[in-house]
């Protein structure tokens, strides 16, 4: 039997490791997404979803550029987002490399994203799969290029637009995936 003190000793840690742990974007009763920092390894691949969302901000190195990134984190499949986007817009107008882990980033300029909605979107998509994080991201900028997640008032439409992208995307196509390889 485990002394009381030992238990209180664990609770204390659960507690100070709960405080500290990373956070993490989680899907609310109301069916929005919270976003906090911090990813988090993956345990397990949910299908045809992801487990939390990371948003991430990186400045170009001449710092006068910003840029936003959700990271759709643990999806069952890395290239889900891109394989949607491919779905819905055909193939991608261009790609470049991800200056950090040297993916291609996949880049489909002036798209209509949401219905009945007149604007043009440049929309850049990447997978990235370690050992320990899969994740799918996205980064978006309006016709002015400017950086669509960092408004506000637009940020949770178009997370929860990759959310569904990502829900509803198709297994790999062959037709996709020869493109892709074309990418690397």
């Amino acid at each position: 039997m485990l002394s009381r003190s030992f238990l209180l000793l664990i609770s204390c840690l659960m507690i100070f490791v709960a405080c500290n742990a990373p956070q993490i974007a989680m899907k609310a009763e109301d069916g929005s997404y919270m976003i906090f920092q911090e990813p988090r390894a993956c345990k397990n691949y949910p299908n045809d979803n992801f487990s939390f969302i990371v948003e991430e901000k990186f400045k170009a190195t001449d710092e006068a550029i910003a840029v936003t990134e959700m990271q759709y984190t643990c999806t069952s499949d890395p290239l889900s987002l891109s394989q949607g986007m491919f779905d819905r817009f055909g193939p991608w107008s261009e790609h470049v490399y991800h200056p950090l882990h040297d993916v291609p980033v996949l880049l489909w300029h002036n798209v209509a994203l949401i219905p009945n909605d007149a604007k043009k979107y440049t929309v850049a998509i990447y997978a990235l799969e370690s050992q320990t994080i899969i994740y799918s991201a996205a980064s978006i900028f309006d016709e002015n290029g400017m950086d669509v997640f960092a408004n506000e008032a637009l940020k949770h439409t178009f997370i929860e637009y990759f959310a569904s992208v990502i829900q509803k995307s198709k297994e790999n196509t062959k037709e996709f995936l020869d493109l892709y390889g074309k990418s690397i």
